[in-house]
């Protein structure tokens, strides 16, 4: 009995080598960059899906967001020739360096995948659930305007060592 693989079949086994390559000797507490001078440029964009809930009194607003970052990573390349042609793969967020967020509550965040090309190119978005301050002026109710403002900077890297621009 004679079985034929499939084209996709073959590029699983690709992407299986592939993944396997990148991660035997990676490290993902090492920030990555060709230089200790050399900042990692990460790429910030923050959407607001849903206002949650409002705290007039205590001054706090609930929301739901999406957050989508993209940065570099040199010790993520690789030759596309080599692995049949997969130019990019998806694998647990967790199992590759990460630009740490102030603002977000670690625990709020879901088990996500970032997109890898072969370039080194990371996208990583999260759904995070955030509460945050903010002052809120009732005078005018229901007439009233609010403007909140949020925060995200790193928690462990200082501006040499990670740069956040964000997306408009």
């Amino acid at each position: 009995m004679k079985i034929r693989t499939s084209r996709s079949a073959r590029a699983d086994d690709q992407e299986f080598r592939l993944v396997r390559y990148l991660m035997s000797n990676y490290d993902s507490a090492v920030r990555p960059s060709l230089s200790v001078a050399q900042p990692v440029a990460v790429i910030f964009k923050f959407s607001l899906l849903a206002l949650l809930a409002m705290d007039e009194r205590q001054g706090v607003v609930s929301t739901s967001c999406r957050i989508t970052q993209n940065w570099n990573d040199v010790h993520l390349r690789w030759n596309a020739s080599d692995f049949g042609g997969v130019t990019t793969v998806r694998i647990p967020a967790s199992q590759i360096w990460r630009p740490d967020r102030g603002s977000v509550d670690p625990s709020n965040i879901g088990e996500e995948h970032a997109v890898l090309k072969s370039s080194g190119d990371i996208s990583w978005t999260s759904h995070v659930l955030l509460k945050s301050a903010c002052t809120l002026d009732l005078r005018f109710f229901p007439f009233d305007f609010h403007l909140c403002h949020l925060n995200f900077t790193s928690w462990s890297y200082d501006i040499q060592q990670v740069s956040t621009f964000s997306a408009c």
